[in-house]
């Protein structure tokens, strides 16, 4: 390589760079995102349990010896342009490994609806897998204590029709 095509190369790459940077700083007031984080409060208290999304009470329910649930999973399905939200109950006490499961989905003219409660006591955590039109939540086998049989999976579909 002689030092002409090095002095070359190097002017190409500053311009690249000086390129890049200029439109970098042209676009940092007018960049585009997918979606803001909705703000979530889950509470507890005198016997009832509740979930807040954005500001707007969705779910109230009756959760005497709870802690407040827990977000297990947030995702958007965009086949149903649809978001859904899957809450875990934290029961005090160690009999349960979690509690019921809530699933509340959102509409793209943003009403929540929240469906009907999974009855769970744990184990192990449910897998959550989302596809574009669906949301499933599997809840694996676990042994009982003390005798040879198990309490056998269980696999929960919500798929959103629009």
């Amino acid at each position: 390589m002689n030092g002409n095509s090095l002095l070359c190369m190097i002017k190409n790459k500053i311009f690249s760079f000086v390129f890049c940077f200029l439109l970098l700083l042209v676009s940092l007031g007018k960049c585009v995102y997918a979606d803001q984080e909705p703000n979530i409060l889950t509470k507890s208290g005198k016997g009832f349990c509740e979930i807040e999304i954005n500001g707007r009470s969705v779910l109230k329910y009756e959760c005497k010896g709870f802690y407040p649930p827990s977000l297990l999973n947030s995702s958007y399905l965009y086949e149903s342009n649809e978001k859904v939200f899957v809450f875990i109950d934290n029961p005090m006490g160690n009999a349960c490994d979690g509690g019921p499961i809530h699933v509340i989905s959102q509409s793209n003219d943003g009403k929540y609806e929240p469906h009907k409660a999974i009855d769970f006591c744990g184990g192990h955590f449910p897998t959550i897998v989302t596809e574009p039109a669906k949301l499933s939540i599997l809840i694996p086998s676990i042994e009982v204590d003390g005798i040879s049989e198990k309490i056998p999976s269980e696999n929960w579909i919500l798929r959103i029709m629009s």
